[in-house]
């Protein structure tokens, strides 16, 4: 590229940029994704999906404590609280202070260890709320957890080639209890984390301002993709009004280029400050250097598809069906080509999937 070249080519893009800049809705809309973002920042800071459940024993044996003691340590997002009167648990589920509670009979610990659990737990649930099966979850896990030790007693005690006499098997169950408790909640066999497109790993804890400002990437790709379509509707134009005919054949190319560029260049400017918000500094070279490349690879493929379609109103028919297969095969919001393998190669067909590529 020649010093002339470039000189026209700088300022066709300064033109075309003070364009857009000269229009107020499109000020607006460079303004609504980071101020959104901030919002939901700061609405979301100290948010959190907590669910109240409240737990009521009358178990004459020492399963159902055991149960209690370990959901009384789990992790935010659920709240369990042990009652001394089923009463008073009712009066908190039927106020809605408490969604909903469990009672566990007083013959839960023998039929547990009988292997018969049915009808062993009461589930009690505020009216409107669908959190009990939620929370039943969580207490249904500990029921299989505990169950799932009285078996493996089981087998071991029934082994012909093993002897124990019940002073020693029971000594072997105090050793192997808390063997077993620290294997179950190891991560050393296997573990699952909750990763943003950008690599960060998340606390899965508190999913909902997780889920929503680790979306900010994906729809700051979004946003990058119209902004160069933008860019496209007015190079139509432009064509059409033979600006483009007085340039040089070199020059005409990249001048084109710069009326896409000067879109998405912008939407690429506001979609950096909404990561960088959502997301914080500590990555922000590397949002650069991803922002630069998928706001080319944006210009380069919306000057092809305006190259293939003869018209503005050809290309305006094909956008929907490139923004919604966006969202659907790109990973905007949801990444489906987890759920469906074959979405994995469809969705390079769609912009946003370069960014995260």
């Amino acid at each position: 590229m020649n010093k002339n070249t470039y000189n026209r080519f700088c300022i066709c893009l300064r033109l075309f940029i003070k364009r857009l800049l000269n229009k107020v809705s499109f000020i607006l809309i460079l303004c609504l994704l980071p101020v959104f973002s901030l919002g939901l920042k700061y609405l979301l800071k100290d948010a959190s999906i907590t669910i109240r459940a409240g737990l009521y024993n009358e178990d004459t044996g020492s399963s159902a404590e055991h149960i209690i003691q370990r959901l009384s340590k789990n992790p935010e997002g659920i709240t369990f609280r042990e009652f001394s009167s089923k009463d008073e648990m009712l009066d908190s589920i039927r106020t809605r202070k408490y969604e909903c509670g469990f009672v566990f009979s007083e013959d839960f610990s023998r039929r547990l260890s009988e292997g018969n659990t049915a009808e062993t737990v009461e589930l009690y649930v505020s009216p409107g709320t669908a959190a009990g099966s939620i929370a039943a979850e969580y207490v249904y896990s500990e029921i299989f957890t505990l169950y799932a030790f009285e078996e493996f007693m089981d087998f071991i005690g029934s082994r012909t080639y093993l002897s124990f006499s019940p002073r020693e098997f029971s000594s072997l169950r105090e050793r192997l209890q808390p063997v077993y408790t620290e294997y179950l909640n190891s991560d050393e066999t296997f573990s699952f984390e909750y990763k943003t497109p950008t690599g960060t790993v998340k606390d899965t804890s508190v999913m909902l301002p997780d889920y929503i400002l680790g979306s900010a990437s994906g729809i700051a790709a979004l946003f990058i993709m119209l902004g160069a379509f933008a860019g496209t509707v007015h190079l139509y134009r432009d064509s059409r009004k033979g600006i483009f005919y007085s340039l040089p054949s070199k020059t005409r190319t990249l001048c084109k280029l710069a009326d896409i560029f000067s879109g998405a260049f912008l939407t690429a400017l506001s979609a950096m400050i909404t990561i960088t918000i959502c997301n914080g500094t500590e990555n922000l070279p590397e949002t650069m250097f991803h922002l630069t490349v998928y706001t080319v690879i944006c210009t380069v493929y919306c000057y092809l598809l305006y190259k293939l379609l003869p018209n503005v109103r050809i290309f305006s028919a094909v956008m929907p069906i490139l923004i919604m297969g966006s969202i659907i095969f790109c990973p905007v919001l949801i990444d489906f080509s987890v759920i469906l393998p074959a979405v994995k190669y469809l969705k390079w067909g769609f912009l946003p999937t370069y960014f995260f590529g």
